[in-house]
């Protein structure tokens, strides 16, 4: 029998016991090794194992809302939450400072985690209350949705971000991209009032997508796999 229902079962366990307990929300395997398990809890708390899933340890407790994580193949991760707002300083715009933190890659099972940062900021800077997902097409580029229309692009594997703008506004919940080509991806972004958006080039322009749900449906993930797309909201189907 193959280990693999085992250790996903593991992990299901781990993040419905989150769930009860500490408002948990991602767990994520590192592809390349099934026995590396990453967890992420509302309360801050990122978990991991080493065995499938059979101990469990708590690696930092980074002290925001945790709302998604994404784990890479070499054991760094990025992890996502809170908000990413504007700062004051002396009655005029300072920086930014968003709840996003990047997990250098695994040493013995042990990861230093550290700030990402905004690479972009002209004032122009639209806050985003709520950071809700984070994705990577590749070991590079990756895209981070939430509300207030919020879009984040990185290049650099989630040490920098820079603030998208695009011409669709809403509360983002989830997003999924896929490489096209070695200079562009396809990105599905899924909202409120039952918005799905898409960018064929990296995040350079978007489009709504036409739909037949209704504005009720909420959708909270999205996933592409072979060109396909799939969808799923809270209410009103798949």
């Amino acid at each position: 029998i193959s280990p693999c229902p085992r250790q996903l079962t593991r992990a299901i366990l781990l993040a419905l016991w989150l769930l009860c307990t500490e408002g948990g929300l991602d767990v994520q395997p590192i592809s390349a090794d099934p026995q590396f398990v990453m967890a992420a809890a509302k309360d801050g708390s990122v978990y991991f194992s080493a065995n499938g899933g059979y101990v469990w340890s708590l690696d930092r407790d980074l002290g925001i809302e945790i709302r998604s994580v994404y784990v890479f193949d070499d054991g760094s991760a990025v992890v996502a939450g809170g908000s990413c707002r504007k700062i004051m300083i002396n009655l005029q715009v300072g920086n930014v400072v968003c709840d996003i933190y990047k997990r250098t890659a695994l040493s013995n099972n042990t990861g230093t985690w550290s700030q990402s940062t905004l690479t972009v900021y002209d004032g122009t800077f639209q806050n985003i209350n709520s950071l809700n997902s984070v994705t990577f097409c590749d070991s590079n580029v990756g895209f981070l949705v939430g509300s207030d229309s919020g879009i984040l692009k990185s290049t650099n594997a989630g040490v920098t971000w820079a603030q998208l703008t695009p011409a669709i506004s809403g509360s983002f919940n989830t997003i999924a991209c896929a490489l096209t080509s070695s200079t562009s991806s396809f990105v599905v972004v899924g909202g409120d009032a039952g918005l799905i958006a898409y960018s064929l080039d990296g995040g350079a322009s978007w489009s709504r997508a036409t739909t037949i749900f209704p504005t009720s449906s909420r959708f909270l993930a999205v996933f592409l796999r072979n060109g396909t797309g799939i969808a799923m909201a809270a209410s009103d189907g798949v």
